[in-house]
């Protein structure tokens, strides 16, 4: 009876055992998976469900445990919740302006859209909180390594060594050339410096430059903008705009952008765009100095939502032209 008794319970501690060992594979096992998830988020293509980072301020300069203050934006089209039990952010894309401290401790950005991702707050599309506090998990993040002073030699032996390495040198030095190879040497150097001074460089005064000096919304529908812009050449030269006839040009593009501000960000939603393919036909396709050409163009309502206020139109979006200035192809429209 006795030995019955004491098999029962070793079977019942045996199984108690198993299930806890059980529960401890699983919560690994999830936390694993949501670790893995967590560090995708940033790289992750936007599907509606986005959240944006900024302002990002740290507390104390000289101690990243100080924590974290921001602002927290939903920029998506759907409704996002954080922090709760089981939430699933395989379609939250989640968005952190770069900043210096990034570059010093790497990890950090991973740590702290985990911070993000743990934080309760529920945000529809276009809601925002400011001040928000972050306290990233820190002990698996390591400073970026940093530059070593050399070890100074001692001087006797740095003069040393150097005696030994001219010595070397002398030995190993070729043999003088004849008189006639020195001599053709010299007419390949001569024909090298020739090809690379043939060589088209490109001048910073005389050359296109594009911009939209105006740009508005001329009709406007429940899924549907329409746009007409003018795009003028500032430049002194001509700027191929689209193929004419046997040229090789390619066709230069808009592209429009929705945004959280006049300026184009990480956050920016491309809304459509419009290939240029006619309108300069009797100057053969080229957009002549002092120049202006108008172009309308539709661009869909479906990725457009509350926060993105602004619509960012952009000329030349594919880099085709050098342009004396390459970062003045964008205007800014504000949105209702």
């Amino acid at each position: 009876m006795h030995l019955l008794y004491m098999t029962i319970i070793y079977n019942m501690n045996l199984q108690k055992s198993l299930i806890y060992c059980f529960l401890a594979f699983l919560v690994c096992n999830v936390a694993i998976t949501h670790a893995q998830s967590d560090a995708r988020n940033d790289q992750i293509a936007y599907q509606g469900y986005r959240i944006e980072l900024v302002d990002l301020i740290q507390k104390d300069k000289s101690d990243l445990k100080g924590g974290f203050t921001a602002t927290i934006i939903n920029s998506g089209k759907f409704p996002v919740t954080l922090g709760k039990s089981g939430e699933k952010y395989d379609n939250l894309q989640v968005l952190i302006d770069d900043s210096s401290v990034f570059e010093k401790y790497p990890d950090l950005k991973s740590a702290l859209i985990k911070s993000v991702l743990s934080t309760k707050l529920a945000l529809s599309p276009g809601q925002l909180f400011k001040n928000i506090n972050f306290q990233p998990n820190l002990p698996n993040i390591k400073m970026q390594d940093t530059y070593q002073e050399p070890v100074v030699e001692n001087q006797a032996e740095v003069n040393v060594k150097a005696k030994k390495q001219d010595k070397k040198n002398k030995k190993s030095q070729p043999k003088t050339e004849k008189p006639e190879n020195i001599e053709n040497q010299k007419l390949e150097s001569v024909k090298e410096t020739s090809s690379v001074e043939n060589e088209e460089i490109f001048d910073s005064k005389n050359c296109p430059d594009l911009i939209i000096s105006n740009a508005s919304i001329i009709k406007s529908s429940k899924n549907n903008l329409k746009i007409e812009c003018t795009i003028l050449n500032q430049g002194t030269k001509s700027a191929p705009m689209h193929e004419y006839k046997k040229t090789t040009n390619e066709d230069i593009s808009l592209a429009a952008y929705f945004s959280a501000s006049s300026k184009m960000s990480r956050g920016s939603v491309l809304a459509g765009g419009h290939v240029i393919t006619s309108g300069l036909e009797k100057s053969s396709g080229n957009l002549l100095p002092g120049e202006s050409m108008t172009v309308r163009f539709s661009v869909s309502l479906e990725d457009k939502s509350r926060y993105l206020n602004s619509l960012i139109i952009s000329v030349d979006s594919r880099q085709l032209i050098f342009e004396c200035v390459e970062n003045n192809n964008n205007f800014s429209i504000q949105l209702k």
